[in-house]
């Protein structure tokens, strides 16, 4: 499953995150839409549950006239757990939860079924995601993040072990507050590495398999966009952690099929909602528990326990104890004899 994850950038980085390789064979930048009117608006932030606006990344398509002459993708902040179209009522107080959509029922379920045959697909961005391991009575928190694969220098030091501890703390984003929208790149600004394929998706972001429907009120100007992460059999990497975990789109072209629903029918892009391993994992802070907490601790790894050994114990206090027993006979043997007067 996936119920809280983190994306501490602002609109400017994170469309800078998501080039594309456009039709005509360049580096293209998307479009950021927000919706100011309606305070439906993505902030950055450290521990985002359900009920908040995250970025999230669609074809230009669904916008029709307004935007598909300027772009082929735009990122547009939305609600987090869907909301049918049909929904009767306050939206946000849904009757189940639908921050997540297991993959395997998702065309038998109405409610993420309608919107899929509409082409209603959609890529969830963050930087992260959090999952949590039951320890005996306790819960201990784990971040997930996308592993680099540019440079071999910046992927993380892993301590071996189940637990994939780092050894020297992680790189934590600074939330920048800038947020004027960059022009799109000028075609004569293009560089040679831009002309390159890139197989992969960016490095700082993951992107997520998602579900998106539109939600309009009898009375209001603007629709509710709300959304759900498609969630997988958890592979050999999460599995020690959780039994679930979100779909991952682990290249370009993975991306460029799922929000392509013009062209790519659901039943070909369904293909590439598998459990993925391209992730890299740490411990972090309980404090993450609660979703009020926000700020750059929430990702910071730390160093757990280790755990208590009984035997081991026993077996130091038996030498102490069998080191003091001696002690105390040695100290005996250097006390004189008192000698005992016998009584006649």
């Amino acid at each position: 499953m996936c119920g809280r994850t983190a994306c501490a950038l602002d609109p400017d980085t994170i469309c800078d995150a998501c080039t594309y390789k456009g039709r005509d064979g360049k580096r293209q930048r998307p479009v950021w839409k927000d919706n100011k009117t309606s305070g439906n608006q993505y902030r950055p932030s450290y521990n985002i549950s359900p009920g908040q606006h995250t970025p999230v990344m669609l074809s230009s398509k669904h916008f029709a006239s307004e935007l598909e002459p300027i772009t082929e993708r735009v990122i547009q902040p939305m609600y987090w757990g869907l909301v049918p179209s049909w929904h009767k009522g306050d939206p946000k107080k849904v009757a189940y939860g639908t921050n997540n959509c297991k993959s395997e029922t998702m065309l038998e379920k109405r409610t993420f079924k309608t919107p899929l045959e509409k082409g209603r697909r959609c890529v969830v961005l963050a930087e992260g995601f959090y999952e949590w391991k039951k320890e005996g009575s306790v819960k201990q928190p784990y971040f997930f993040s996308s592993i680099k694969k540019e440079s071999k220098e910046d992927l993380p030091d892993i301590k071996p072990g189940n637990d994939n501890i780092l050894k020297s703390e992680q790189k934590v984003p600074k939330i920048k507050m800038e947020l004027e929208i960059k022009s799109e790149p000028n075609e004569n600004e293009t560089t040679e590495k831009d002309e390159k394929e890139g197989s992969e998706t960016p490095n700082s972001l993951l992107m997520m398999a998602g579900v998106f429907d539109i939600w309009r009120q009898t009375e209001g100007p603007e629709p509710l966009y709300s959304y759900s992460v498609l969630t997988v059999a958890a592979s050999s990497i999460m599995s020690g952690i959780h039994h679930r975990m979100p779909a991952i789109l682990s290249s370009e072209e993975d991306v460029e099929k799922w929000l392509n629903f013009g062209e790519v029918p659901l039943k070909e892009a369904a293909q590439l909602i598998k459990p993925q391993t391209c992730l890299t994992f740490y411990p972090v802070s309980q404090m993450v528990n609660s979703s009020q907490n926000n700020n750059s601790e929430c990702v910071k790894p730390i160093e757990l326990k280790k755990p208590t050994n009984l035997l081991t114990n026993w077996l130091s206090g038996s030498k102490k104890k069998i080191k003091k027993e001696l002690k105390v006979e040695e100290e005996e043997e250097k006390i004189p004899f008192k000698k005992m007067k016998l009584e006649k």
